[in-house]
């Protein structure tokens, strides 16, 4: 994707730099800046300790003094990397990507489903940062926009897996949901076919099977995830919808789901949705 950054606010795509020259990149918590030399590409992060911080903007490439005010000066706690080349390719690319993990994620209040009901839940989860070099896209790091908390999800310490627990709230009503360009909007449909309501305090979304939507205002959406109940305490159908869901107006595809979808998997995935065990670091 090439794009011409007219609009400041959208973050990611293929940028243009010469020797010495260095950019930067404000996504939500996270501050990134990328300097180029004839011989290797420098990606310094920091991330803000301001919770609601939700500015976006790139600024590349920087004036002459601030890249040198930058490389005298590193921030405080930034992270600084460096990869070396034969020589480097013009051309890095900012690329948003979700998470490699589920996520688990909460209503906004603990929520029960009746039977027969169904609801749909928007959720929002970070957006991962992928920096990439050269037309074939070489992976130089990603990282997320705002550091998430280890969790292990399952029915004991035994059986389950490690997802990313990150402090989001789930909206009955879309427009009660902030919208961040450093976070992907998930419709999350719940059926309740089963005799006895559904109590629902949190949810593992495993973004891990979804692609990525660019869509209106820029902002960035998954496919929508439909979560059926047959049978008292047992979730037995789940589907992905394909293509972004109709409340993202006209879109196009950012990138493509990290792991292959196979109902095997997924059926294994969504066993222990709900109301299992959950411990954060």
């Amino acid at each position: 994707m090439q794009r011409k950054h007219t609009d400041q606010s959208i973050w990611w795509g293929n940028f243009q730099f010469e020797d010495d020259q260095a950019g930067r990149w404000k996504i939500g918590p996270s501050t990134l800046w990328i300097y180029r030399s004839a011989r290797s590409w420098h990606l310094i992060h920091h991330e803000s300790t301001e919770a609601n911080d939700d500015a976006a903007s790139v600024d590349p490439p920087l004036p002459i003094g601030e890249t040198s005010l930058l490389l005298d000066d590193l921030p405080t706690e930034a992270t600084v990397a460096r990869y070396s080349f034969q020589e480097t390719d013009r051309q890095i690319s900012v690329i948003p990507a979700l998470a490699d993990r589920a996520v688990i994620v909460r209503p906004d209040v603990p929520l029960y489903i009746l039977a027969g009901e169904e609801v749909t839940i928007y959720v929002s989860t970070p957006i991962w940062i992928r920096v990439e070099v050269g037309p074939e896209g070489r992976l130089l790091r990603e990282f997320p926009s705002h550091r998430l908390s280890d969790t292990w999800f399952g029915p004991s310490t035994r059986d389950g897996e490690l997802c990313y627990s990150v402090k989001t709230v789930g909206r009955l009503r879309l427009e009660n949901l902030p919208f961040r360009l450093h976070r992907a909007v998930t419709p999350m449909q719940v059926l309740n076919r089963a005799s006895d309501a559904l109590h629902i305090d949190r949810v593992q979304l495993p973004v891990q099977y979804l692609s990525l939507h660019e869509g209106e205002g820029h902002f960035l959406w998954t496919e929508s995830v439909t979560l059926e109940r047959e049978i008292d305490g047992d979730l037995t159908s789940v589907r992905f919808d394909k293509g972004p869901p109709r409340e993202a107006g006209k879109t196009h595809l950012l990138r493509g789901p990290r792991v292959d979808v196979r109902s095997n998997i997924i059926m294994r995935t969504f066993n222990s949705l709900f109301n299992r065990l959950e411990l954060e670091d």
